[in-house]
């Protein structure tokens, strides 16, 4: 089948096409001019906002400057005074652990050694 040129069934001369473009319909007139208002009330407040941002950012520092920290003295004081907000690493840990093991033992060896000594006491002086 051979590509056959369709004609549209009422031919449009091209004055009316060029008078056509001419004049916008009401609708997308309201519609340019509605959203022609809403850009230049944004543009108008971002320029409000871009005028007012030294003071707001000096107004902001002032709250922060005038924030007074909390009292040490208010909160009860507990054995260790250490930070508990940041939690330790792996490795820390376990250096930790490892260095109460070998207390552990040492504790154990020293406590063997005193029961040692008062037996041998006990044996040569008699008590």
């Amino acid at each position: 089948m051979a590509n056959k040129r369709i004609r549209s069934r009422r031919p449009q001369e091209t004055e009316d096409i060029l008078a056509g473009l001419d004049l916008p319909t009401p609708k997308r007139q309201r519609q340019t001019t509605r959203r022609a208002s809403e850009i230049s009330e944004e543009i108008h407040r971002l320029e409000c906002v871009i005028a007012a941002a030294p003071t707001l950012q000096r107004q902001r520092a002032l709250s922060r400057r005038d924030t007074l920290p909390p009292l040490e003295d208010a909160r009860p004081r507990s054995r260790s005074t250490r930070p508990s907000s940041a939690p330790l690493p792996l490795n820390a840990r376990r250096l930790r652990s490892q260095q109460r093991l070998m207390q552990g033992a040492q504790l154990l060896i020293i406590l063997v050694a005193i029961a040692g000594v008062a037996g041998w006491m006990k044996q040569w002086l008699q008590w």
